[in-house]
């Protein structure tokens, strides 16, 4: 399946597999999927990436409910 320019923010070509990967991790940590994830994000805080930009947790978080 051909990529290219999605013309949308993030890793959007690798979403439904980041997500399957983290809801087979929840699974075999016997754990609810939402919580593992908000527990693998970690605080609310911004991470910064310098040249990069930065990543606002709290805004992901926020997303994941």
């Amino acid at each position: 399946m051909p990529l290219g320019y999605w013309r949308s923010v993030d890793a959007s070509g690798n979403q439904f597999v980041l997500c399957s990967f983290f809801d087979e991790a929840a699974h075999a940590a016997a754990r609810d999927p939402v919580e593992f994830l908000l527990a693998t994000l970690g605080p609310p805080r911004k991470i910064d990436l310098s040249r990069n930009g930065t990543i606002d947790v709290a805004r992901r978080r926020a997303s994941s409910n």
